[in-house]
């Protein structure tokens, strides 16, 4: 049994080892880290050009390895969606870390401390039209721990209220869908026997066009009637006028004023 001692102030420089295989696993452990993740910071801003995205400054920690970008350009494929992903291959001495663009997330996360293989992982990815970039979404940074614990308090159910139009599942995990389009919510009452408002997820009211339409008016035999005020028998009689027509045959609305919002529901 041994204890290595690495880190640790050499007065002599040659009393503890330097490994680079250690500082991966202290990178790992200080901020932690696992291979599933990584750290990504733009010092200076990314520039895109046509089709072209250039990481100016950037540093990254992934496998517990730290690295940066300097002035690194990718050439993006035009009419597509883009998964730029960073590479550490410890095989490749004097180039160990690269970048590629893919048709989808190979990120995986393989132990390249004690296995001799390629680490991925997808860091952002960026939509194209036939000449530029359209989109650039950053894929999350969050580490497992992280992750789980917004998924736990976002349970299968959750309805999310954003001016976001991104999928939740970019940024808390799970699976969401777009829910309640063009409608309302209202809050379940459970005495309610009338309408449909006791149970969650109900569905009710409509927006039918206001029929165009007239009103006859009957009242009985004698007088005119047709003071302000005068009663009017309806029992018999014939039609002596019509109310003018309502109505165009168009969607009639009563809208309290509102601001329009995304609601997202997590299915899983």
């Amino acid at each position: 049994m041994t204890i290595k001692n690495y880190t640790f102030l050499s007065q002599n420089g040659t009393e503890f080892p330097i490994s680079a295989t250690a500082d991966r696993r202290l990178y790992l452990m200080l901020g932690g880290m696992d291979y599933s993740n990584y750290k990504m910071k733009h010092w200076k801003q990314t520039t895109n050009t046509a089709l072209n995205r250039v990481y100016t400054d950037t540093s990254f920690v992934l496998g517990g390895a730290y690295f940066e970008l300097n002035n690194q350009s990718i050439t993006l494929n035009p009419n597509a969606i883009n998964f730029v992903h960073v590479n550490i291959d410890l095989s490749n001495v004097s180039s160990p870390v690269s970048l590629s663009v893919e048709t989808k997330d190979n990120s995986n996360s393989i132990d390249i401390n004690t296995t001799s293989s390629v680490l991925k992982k997808c860091i952002e990815i960026v939509t194209t039209s036939g000449t530029e970039i359209l989109t650039v979404v950053e894929k999350s940074q969050d580490s497992d721990l992280v992750k789980q614990l917004k998924l736990a308090m976002n349970p299968v159910g959750t309805v999310l209220t954003t001016i976001n139009s991104t999928n939740p599942s970019e940024y808390l995990g799970g699976i969401w869908e777009r829910f309640a389009q063009g409608r309302t919510i209202v809050g379940v009452d459970e005495d309610d026997s009338v309408t449909l408002m006791n149970t969650a997820n109900s569905t009710g009211g409509s927006v039918n066009p206001l029929t165009r339409h007239g009103h006859s008016i009957k009242r009985a035999g004698g007088s005119a009637q047709t003071a302000v005020g005068a009663t009017i028998n309806w029992a018999d009689s014939t039609a002596v006028g019509v109310v003018s027509e309502a109505g165009d045959n168009t969607n009639h609305n009563n809208w309290q004023p509102f601001v329009t919002v995304y609601f997202w529901k997590r299915t899983a």
